[in-house]
């Protein structure tokens, strides 16, 4: 018989779980609609963000926010519900943040999407 994970091994597993939702997710999206990001210049001949960095940019949006909805809530909220809540509300915004930085159009809805997503196949993997 194996040991029962722990917390750490437990939250690597749902880092990347939440990785493999989310960064194809934003990364679709990202080429979908794509903006200029807010860190170029306004110049019109700037084209859209290349594939590797779509990439990086959907893959720190969660690296962002994941630690602080596993280590951070638990240790403030006591009550399992609501703390999912706050969390990920919190987890929304500041992606939704990063994305419109990174240029994305739409930037709280596609993250309520991706945190979506990715919220609902975690719950539904642990039910």
């Amino acid at each position: 018989m194996t040991a029962p994970l722990t917390y750490e091994q437990l939250w690597w597993r749902a880092f990347w779980l939440t990785q493999a939702i989310e960064v194809p997710i934003y990364t679709l999206l990202l080429t979908l609609l794509p903006a200029r990001p807010l860190w170029r210049r306004p110049d019109p001949a700037v084209p859209p963000l290349g594939l590797a960095l779509r990439l990086l940019v959907a893959f720190a949006a969660s690296s962002l926010t994941h630690p602080w909805v596993w280590y951070v809530f638990p240790r403030f909220i006591d009550d399992y519900w609501p703390m999912v809540a706050v969390a990920e509300t919190f987890a929304v915004v500041v992606e939704a943040c990063w994305m419109h930085f990174a240029g994305l159009r739409y930037a709280l809805l596609c993250s309520l999407l991706a945190n979506g997503v990715s919220a609902t196949i975690g719950f539904l993997r642990h039910s």
